[in-house]
């Protein structure tokens, strides 16, 4: 399976959208792109989940470590489009108490 990463800027945020699988081999492209875009500058980052069918621990950590980047008054990061079952893996790791999670790109950005 293919893996690949489009970004985007939506009402000055960076938007990631990922596709494909993000486990072991992918999510380290994944991490590569992010935090290059992190270190240029990006300080509001969002990542749309709706064409991620899966999630390892490797993608959950560069979630992790992206969300603990981009705290700070002046910076925010959230995911959105998550499928029931990640957003399980979310919900039970944790992490949906660290990231913000919504379930549109609307919600994310506080569009009504």
């Amino acid at each position: 399976m293919s893996f690949s990463v489009e970004e985007r800027e939506e009402a000055g945020r960076t938007v990631f959208a990922p596709n494909g699988r993000l486990d072991t081999v992918t999510a380290k492209e994944f991490e590569t792109s992010l935090f290059d875009r992190i270190d240029s500058g990006a300080k509001d980052v969002l990542i749309d989940f709706n064409q991620i069918d899966y999630i390892s621990s490797y993608g959950l950590r560069v979630m992790l470590k992206a969300a603990k980047q981009l705290s700070g008054d002046d910076k925010s990061f959230g995911i959105f489009g998550l499928s029931d079952t990640i957003k399980n893996v979310f919900v039970v790791s944790g992490f949906g108490k660290i990231i913000a999670i919504s379930d549109t790109l609307d919600e994310a950005l506080g569009v009504g």
